[in-house]
């Protein structure tokens, strides 16, 4: 994710809870050491990276 956007970047992911691999996916990448801050809005997950 880094590589692709500029430190400060926040990135919006879709449908985060959608089946179980998708909700593994979420708390493996809202918890990278380039993640800021996280948070979950209805079925939207919002990612603020360093």
């Amino acid at each position: 994710m880094s590589r692709s956007a500029a430190p400060g970047a926040l990135l919006v992911l879709d449908d985060i809870d959608y089946n179980d691999g998708m909700r593994a996916a979420w708390e493996s990448v809202r918890q990278r050491p380039d993640v800021a801050a996280s948070a979950v809005v209805g079925k939207i997950g919002l990612l603020a990276l360093r």
